[in-house]
């Protein structure tokens, strides 16, 4: 059978199924190609160059976003769809800053993955409604350093400065530094602000 081709990547077999058989409908649809892993995503997009890859943000083994800068140095010209459990404007960010043509949240994929494929084929840039609405509502990109992720994490397991110190092997006085810097950028007093903020917007499950 003829027709577009779609590569599947998800470390959920429910995910991968059900993407399968919505597409299995579409008569303008080969078949799905499915991928529980960056492995078999690697082999399946050289071999098949896909025109569309469908890539879950947060794999078990690796992470989604860098998978898909791999993808598109074997198939250069496939189209790029980032699809994710978790909200938040962040992980969209980042996606997006990344080339992804299309975001979308797995609990709309019955309703919107169809119109998603066929607006990124059709060259434009697909982001569901409820996302764009985050990335407007929320303002300038919240731009956290390396280190500043670091200790954020560290902050969210509710540690003080001092443990935050020894465990990433710096000065009190430097962990204390960098604590402040998050607070300012989130616009924040308190530190438990900071990670209220932080885990909505999506810093916090994109490891």
């Amino acid at each position: 059978m003829s027709g577009f081709r779609i590569l599947c990547v998800d470390d959920h077999p429910v995910v991968r199924s059900g993407v399968a058989a919505m597409l299995a409908v579409e008569p303008d649809c080969a078949p799905a190609d499915l991928a529980a892993n960056g492995h078999e995503a690697r082999q399946l997009a050289a071999a098949r160059r896909p025109d569309v890859a469908l890539l879950d943000l947060r794999l078990r083994q690796e992470d989604g976003i860098e998978l898909a800068a791999e993808i598109r140095l074997l198939a250069p010209a496939t189209k790029i769809v980032m699809m994710t459990s978790y909200s938040g404007d962040e992980p969209a960010h980042r996606a997006l800053q990344a080339g992804a043509h299309g975001y979308l949240l797995k609990d709309s994929l019955d309703r919107e993955l169809i119109t998603a494929i066929r607006a990124v084929l059709a060259g434009r840039r697909y982001v569901q409604a409820e996302v764009a609405q985050q990335l407007v509502e929320n303002g300038p990109r919240v731009l956290l350093t390396a280190r500043e992720r670091e200790v954020l994490a560290l902050l969210a397991e509710g540690l003080r400065n001092k443990v935050i110190a020894e465990r990433l092997a710096i000065g009190e006085a430097t962990a204390r530094s960098h604590v402040e810097a998050i607070l300012a950028k989130f616009g924040v007093r308190e530190r438990t602000a900071a990670v209220a903020q932080a885990a909505r917007r999506g810093f916090l499950h994109m490891g």
